[in-house]
């Protein structure tokens, strides 16, 4: 199965701005070896995505491919409610569908009415945390959010030291075999 992971940012955005200096290249570096992984950076050039909602054929000129081949699906532009959004999403999905409902979102989640919802407790989006979350949702070749609910809390991430945070403390589940 392939997948393709869309980057989304905004060079108006600091969280982007910050996140492409720290954490870009290393993450790239880290997905290289993926094989069924396609790579879509889509970056704005403000924060502002409301001219795209009624040209989202224009986003093709702000967006790259940068590992494997593949077009943008303009419908993405419905999904991005905050920057920088980074979402997995079955590249057949990709390239045919009008909805993206069964996506994957990190640190967030996509309703049954196509809203996109932040989940409590999100994680730093560097690039471990993101080559995890990757990680486990292609591990167990999913295809739907039907089939990852244990997927959800499946992100590693270290507790703080000294506070019981348990919002930001999350378990890796191992597949059995």
């Amino acid at each position: 199965m392939s997948y393709t992971f869309i980057i989304v940012t905004a060079n108006t955005c600091g969280h982007c701005l910050s996140f492409k200096e720290k954490y870009y290249k290393v993450l790239l570096k880290k997905l290289e070896n993926y094989k069924d992984l396609n790579i879509i950076h889509i970056e704005f050039p403000t924060m502002k995505v409301d001219d795209y909602f009624s040209n989202p054929g224009s986003i093709n000129k702000i967006s790259k491919t940068v590992q494997g081949v593949g077009n943008v699906n303009p419908i993405i532009v419905k999904y991005i409610r905050w920057f920088p959004l980074f979402m997995l999403v079955n590249t057949e999905t990709w390239k045919n569908s009008k909805s993206l409902n069964n996506g994957f979102v990190f640190n967030g989640t996509i309703t049954s009415k196509g809203d996109v919802e932040r989940t409590s407790g999100g994680l730093a989006p560097n690039a471990e945390n993101l080559e995890t979350w990757i990680q486990n949702i292609i591990s167990k070749d999913l295809v739907t959010k039907s089939e990852a609910v244990a997927v959800a809390t499946a992100v590693p991430t270290k507790r703080p030291e000294g506070i019981f945070a348990p919002s930001t403390f999350r378990m890796k589940i191992s597949p059995t075999e």
